[in-house]
């Protein structure tokens, strides 16, 4: 397996209790969060399979309190704090329901240099948001300022995930609003 054959989807957060218990939370929601038999936690060079034991919600959506094979006491839980944690992308349509976020998921977006269509590099996308319309937004670090840039498919100039770089056509002022 390679990198290229995961994708991030959520977070765990901390130990849940004193048997190993650790909270974590997912990006997307479950069809069916019974079928979700074993993830993968981030670590180098590709991340490492981790199987459930048991699963139950919290009473936060989209948080869960998770008990792991092999991890059997808050020292061990602990090491696994602030992980990422990761499905195969061929398993994700069939456990996680998916808005249809077009031609390009945030996970394609996420680090990729952004270039205007002067082919300037401003940054690369740190983040991506979606606002009360459900646009998205995606937060590009330039110079030390952070900016918010609407995601329009249709203004994608060039799209290289390779090469992890998106030249984009920034609608005209809207820089300037932020760095002047």
């Amino acid at each position: 397996m390679n990198p290229s054959e995961f994708i991030n989807i959520g977070v765990l957060i901390r130990p849940h209790g004193l048997q190993g218990n650790i909270e974590l939370k997912l990006d997307y929601p479950a069809k069916d969060i019974s079928a979700l038999a074993s993830f993968f936690v981030e670590d180098q060079p590709i991340p490492l399979p981790y199987f459930i034991e048991n699963l139950k919600q919290l009473s936060q959506a989209g948080h869960y309190s998770v008990q792991l094979e092999d991890i059997s006491d808050l020292e061990a839980a602990r090491k696994l704090k602030g992980k990422k944690i990761y499905c195969l992308k061929s398993e994700l349509q069939q456990l996680f329901e998916l808005k249809n976020q077009g031609e390009f998921s945030d996970d394609q977006l996420m680090g990729l240099e952004l270039i205007d269509r002067q082919n300037k590099k401003l940054g690369k996308i740190s983040d991506i948001f979606e606002n009360a319309m459900e646009q998205r937004l995606l937060q590009v670090l330039i110079g030390d300022k952070e900016v918010l840039i609407p995601f329009v498919e249709n203004r994608v100039l060039e799209f290289n995930e390779k090469k992890a770089f998106l030249k984009y056509d920034i609608p005209d002022g809207l820089l300037e609003i932020y760095l002047d």
